[in-house]
């Protein structure tokens, strides 16, 4: 099975220096778990839920704070033709659970391990 029959979602992205409220509302409002921030031209960091618990934990204010304190800045992908192992391992190698899908090089959508939770819950040898 490939990264692409997971029909990976679209992807939720933000701004660099968009400030922490901002980017908890995008994650709420589009029911996601993580968000891609861009600035530079491109895909900058991931920021996802535990981003923010952490911001809160730390007390700080997220009105002023920007997701740029918070986010993880290196961006790991997967090609969607890969398979789905090669996700897993992946996120198992780098400690995520959200990795961006490319297609020809380009950013095309989003998986996390939610979505390979189902799959391997029917596993077959072929994964």
């Amino acid at each position: 099975m490939r990264v692409k029959d997971l029909a990976p979602r679209s992807v939720v992205a933000v701004v660099s220096g968009d400030s922490l409220t901002a980017v908890a509302k995008a994650l709420a409002e589009d029911e996601v778990g993580d968000v891609l921030v861009y600035g530079g031209g491109g895909p900058a960091g991931v920021f996802s839920e535990r981003d923010l618990v952490r911001a809160v934990a730390d007390r700080v204010d997220l009105d002023e704070t920007t997701v740029d304190e918070y986010m993880t800045a290196s961006v790991v992908s997967v090609d969607w033709e890969s398979s789905i192992n090669d996700g897993v391992s992946k996120m198992n190698d780098f400690g995520i659970r959200h990795l961006v899908v490319t297609k020809e090089g380009n950013v095309h959508g989003m998986i996390s391990m939610r979505d390979l939770i189902g799959v391997f819950g029917t596993a077959s040898p072929e994964l």
